[in-house]
């Protein structure tokens, strides 16, 4: 009789400690989304391409896609359990027409954002928000925990058509602070900025711009054209800001660390560059 097949290998189905091998990832519109609405935190999003790159609402010339609806990575708290963090890595990375967000509207701890490129192409976001949101702590708990920061890190990185990077505290916890580690930066016409908004106590984060290698490490250059840098605060205190770059150039950008509330110290700003510092238009601006 015939040699009767062998059995198949038994199943054993995915559990959220596996991980898949990707090497592309495009990612076109739609949502992924975390929430807590309980004391339980929300999950964590990490989306990691280790071989490849990562494109988000972005077509096969490299160019935004047109008519592709608003792509968003989201984790959320609306009770006492903390938003989620989210991570984002690529070998290469470009988004169009997408958010990136952590919001906690209530006292759950704020979630943290990393996006990382780890090869040798610029990080490009175009068009593109990523924003954490904190609200309030629990009673005696220091406000300084549990704040939500952004750290973006790729050797080189670009951000245009109205992107803007976010981290705001709407009550008593502080605002998050906004770190880009890249070795060449150039805004045009995007955003950095971090508040603590009219009616929220806590204090405003930091808004810092260094080289790769960490917060000594130094900028190749730095490029803002037509952007924004800015710390604000009413009752919290203000952020500072802090930009080190062997070359550091400004066309009509404003860079700003205000406290409107009169009551609290304002933000500080430095601007070292190394070798070259062109400011031509725009303003700077410290105020208490």
């Amino acid at each position: 009789p015939p040699t009767p097949p062998p059995p198949p290998p038994p199943h054993h189905p995915l559990t959220q400690h596996d991980a898949l091998p990707i090497s592309r990832l495009d990612i076109s519109g739609g949502s992924i989304e975390a929430e807590s609405g309980g004391d339980g935190a929300a999950g964590a999003i990490t989306v990691a391409v280790a071989r490849g790159p990562l494109s988000v609402n972005i077509g096969a010339d490299g160019e935004p896609l047109s008519g592709s609806s608003r792509a968003t990575i989201s984790t959320r708290s609306t009770a006492r359990g903390r938003a989620g963090n989210i991570s984002v890595t690529a070998s290469e990375l470009s988004v169009a027409n997408a958010e990136v967000t952590t919001t906690a509207t209530a006292t759950g701890a704020g979630g943290s954002i990393e996006v990382a490129v780890d090869g040798s192409t610029p990080l490009r976001l175009i068009d593109t928000t990523v924003s954490a949101q904190v609200n309030d702590v629990p009673s005696g708990v220091d406000p300084s925990v549990g704040t939500a920061n952004i750290i973006l890190t790729a050797p080189a990185m670009e951000m245009s058509g109205d992107s803007e990077v976010t981290a705001r505290t709407t009550g008593t916890r502080d605002a998050g602070k906004i770190i880009l580690e890249a070795a060449t930066v150039e805004l045009r016409d995007a955003e950095l900025t971090s508040s603590s908004e009219s009616g929220a106590t806590g204090d405003a984060g930091s808004v810092i711009v260094h080289g790769l290698g960490g917060e000594d490490a130094v900028a190749d250059w730095v490029r803002v054209i037509g952007g924004e840098l800015s710390t604000s605060a009413v009752a919290g205190q203000g952020g500072n800001i802090a930009v080190t770059a062997g070359e550091i150039m400004l066309q009509a950008a404003d860079i700003s660390a205000t406290v409107s509330g009169g009551e609290t110290p304002g933000g500080a700003i430095d601007l070292s560059a190394g070798t070259r510092l062109d400011i031509s238009g725009g303003s700077i601006e410290a105020e208490s």
